[in-house]
């Protein structure tokens, strides 16, 4: 397979990960990661404890990582 092909691929399989998660946990995913938001800012914005955006980040890494294994 040619690189972008695969790096196209991969970028798909992403995106639908990103899309099955929960809404809450994608918008604080997509501020902190995306829009460069730190935790406090995201749970600010979300109206959710620090420790929640924390979780959610998490959870929607172990899901992208799981998605590329």
């Amino acid at each position: 397979m040619r690189p972008d092909a695969h790096r196209r691929r991969q970028l798909a399989q992403l995106a639908q990960t990103l899309d099955g998660l929960p809404a809450v946990c994608r918008e604080a995913y997509f501020l902190c990661r995306v829009r460069g938001f730190s935790i406090e800012q995201a749970a600010r914005s979300l109206g959710l404890d620090p420790a929640v955006v924390r979780t959610y980040l998490v959870q929607a890494q172990r899901a992208c990582h799981a998605a590329l294994s």
